[in-house]
């Protein structure tokens, strides 16, 4: 919660206070934890610093591109061009990605075993069947959690008083036709030739219009076409754990076909 908390607090401060004055606040908070968690508390560096880098340079990176770019939908374009990039780096370096988390997961099994933890050991040895889905699981889990600590971020900034530039508002968020129709091409082409990385794309190009029917849900509600009771359900179903999956590729859905279709029509009057 801190980390997803410190990140949306690094989007803030970019955009509110700019890129040199909030790089040197993120090395001296950096400087703190190395600190207290690796000096004080003994965790070891190389635990301490890839958190922080993989917390705190994703929502810089993100502010600074909402920076450059003035809109909001055109930087979530470009995340997930750069999740797809990652994807492929992984595939390319890891090779085969399956073996690379089978033989990961037996490591943990072994451990756990070691110390006893027979269940958790169990429990992960049965994860196995799963190591094709994981990495494209993976990316997408962490660009969603970054993308929602971003946009949080800008809610917060477009909050502040005072006259500020305006980037586009979430409600109005549409990934376009361009991805719609990259991922529809790398979907069939995963299941004509089952190449794992077609697939790996196809999902997670889906999978972000998860944001886009998210942002269809704020509009229905700006609309006044839906009560404020519409969006708490929904982010009740996005939190809780057992909903969450169920949630997102319903929400995905909706937001892929907004791409399409065009759902949301000519405004009517709208809440704040």
């Amino acid at each position: 919660m801190f980390s997803f908390t410190s990140a949306i607090v690094v989007v803030l401060l970019v955009l509110a206070k700019g890129v040199r004055s909030t790089a040197l606040l993120v090395a001296a908070a950096a400087a703190l934890i190395i600190v207290v968690q690796g000096v004080v508390a003994g965790i070891p560096m190389t635990t301490v610093i890839p958190g922080m880098v993989g917390i705190w340079l994703p929502a810089m990176l993100l502010s600074v591109m909402l920076l450059v770019t003035r809109s909001l939908t055109l930087t979530l374009q470009l995340s997930i061009l750069i999740a797809v990039l990652a994807i492929t780096a992984i595939f390319v370096v890891v090779g085969n990605p399956v073996e690379y988390w089978v033989e990961e997961l037996t490591k943990v099994v072994a451990a756990l075993k070691e110390s006893q933890q027979f269940a958790l050991a169990e429990w992960l040895e049965q994860q196995k069947q799963y190591a094709g889905q994981m990495t494209m699981v993976a990316v997408f889990a962490n660009w969603s959690v970054h993308t929602v600590a971003f946009v949080i971020g800008y809610k917060l900034y477009r909050l502040l008083p005072g006259d500020k530039p305006s980037y586009g508002r979430f409600r109005d968020l549409n990934l376009g036709k361009v991805i719609a129709i990259v991922m529809a091409i790398a979907s069939v082409g995963g299941m004509l030739t089952d190449i794992d990385w077609l697939r790996s794309v196809a999902f997670i190009m889906f999978g972000a219009f998860w944001t886009q029917g998210l942002a269809i849900v704020h509009w229905l509600y700006g609309q006044q076409m839906m009560p404020r009771i519409g969006l708490v359900v929904a982010y009740t179903m996005l939190l809780s754990f057992i909903l969450t999956a169920v949630t997102v590729m319903g929400l995905a859905i909706f937001g892929y076909l907004d791409a399409w279709f065009n759902l949301r029509r000519e405004p009517r009057i709208e809440r704040d």
